[in-house]
């Protein structure tokens, strides 16, 4: 089991992204909370499959190009703000669309990976160890696209050993 408050992550990560005008504003939302709280930036995304134990960029991908085969663009939607006393989910938004769940249980079958805690698919708007009163403040304060939908298309593997300041986007497959 993970450390919640650890701001270091190990593996490889699967991340569907926004793309376009959403894609830019998030970044924006995201570069200014980090900027004002003095956490990590990172780029806007929603962790499909998370802890990918390491194994060859090769194997990775070829793992990659077979989820990709089995999934179809679909859309998400961003829903209510969310926190939790976790370093990953600081400050975060939720994504309630069930075809997000039905790709993770097949990321975790081509990985043959399992998962340790329920998925909540979320796209995280600040990384960090806060007080509850602390998010709150900056809840109430946030303007964010909530509502918007948008469509995923590819995934991105990313490596992750280590602070988010240090992940390195490897390849993006198409679906």
């Amino acid at each position: 089991m993970n450390d919640p408050k650890e701001s270091k992550t190990s593996g490889y990560h699967l991340f569907l992204e926004p793309e376009n005008s959403l894609r830019g504003e998030l970044q924006d939302i995201i570069i200014t909370l980090a900027e004002e709280q003095g956490s990590p930036s990172f780029p806007p995304h929603v962790a499909l499959l998370a802890r990918i134990p390491a194994e060859p960029v090769e194997v990775l991908s070829e793992k990659c190009r077979t989820l990709a085969s089995q999934l179809e663009p679909f859309e998400l939607s961003l829903g209510e703000l969310g926190a939790e006393e976790k370093y990953f989910k600081a400050l975060y938004v939720q994504i309630l669309e069930h075809a997000v769940a039905e790709a993770h249980e097949k990321a975790y079958a081509v990985f043959g990976m399992k998962d340790e805690a329920p998925y909540a698919a979320h796209l995280s708007l600040l990384y960090g160890n806060y007080e509850p009163a602390a998010i709150e403040e900056i809840k109430a304060k946030l303007i964010y696209p909530k509502g918007v939908n948008f469509t995923v298309r590819k995934l991105h593997l990313y490596k992750t050993e280590g602070e988010a300041s240090v992940w390195k986007k490897i390849a993006e497959f198409p679906f």
